[in-house]
């Protein structure tokens, strides 16, 4: 361009047009790439809900209510009924826990505990004691944490024990 002829500035221009569309071509694929792993990782995601929530729902857990409730039929009808409305609401949570990926006020994982805890007591009458001492609700958490370890409880804890036993669950705020 010095010299006087316009093509050395015509071929700086043409370089770096060449050079801004190879950066946003391998910008964009880069981005599709970040998008399909992301895609991926959210596929996991929800196998990863269906497999906690069905760990959840265990089957032998379904069938034990099912044949609970089929015997409260015939003595108790409308303890039954109850039963069935308590067991739907809880499977029903349990669908409505896969939708929903950020953490869950305490109420809401709390009435479901309560629905599956009613069930178990169904199922090992008064071999199992509930105590809730609950003095703070406002404060939310992930909606597969509380019922395992309720679960748990129940399973390893008081079914073992020929009188069944008691389990607490109490909530509290210590300063912050």
């Amino acid at each position: 361009y010095k010299t006087g002829t316009s093509a050395g500035l015509f071929f700086i221009v043409v370089a770096f047009l060449i050079a801004i569309l190879v950066k946003g071509i391998s910008f964009i694929y880069i981005y599709l790439l970040n998008e399909r792993a992301l895609i991926e990782k959210e596929k996991q995601l929800i196998n990863s809900r269906a497999t906690t929530m069905m760990g959840q729902i265990r089957s032998h857990f379904v069938f034990n209510v099912l044949n609970a409730i089929s015997g409260m039929c015939k003595y108790d009808p409308e303890k039954a009924d109850e039963t069935v409305v308590r067991f739907s609401r809880y499977l029903r949570a349990n669908v409505d826990i896969m939708q929903n990926d950020e953490p869950v006020p305490f109420n809401v994982v709390m009435r479901r505990l309560e629905d599956y805890v009613a069930l178990e007591q169904i199922r090992f009458e008064d071999r199992i004691n509930f105590i809730k001492d609950i003095q703070v609700t406002n404060f939310k958490m992930p909606a597969l944490i509380l019922q395992p370890i309720v679960e748990n409880a129940i399973k390893h804890g008081l079914t073992p024990k020929a009188g069944g036993g008691s389990i607490t669950l109490k909530t509290y705020e210590d300063g912050n």
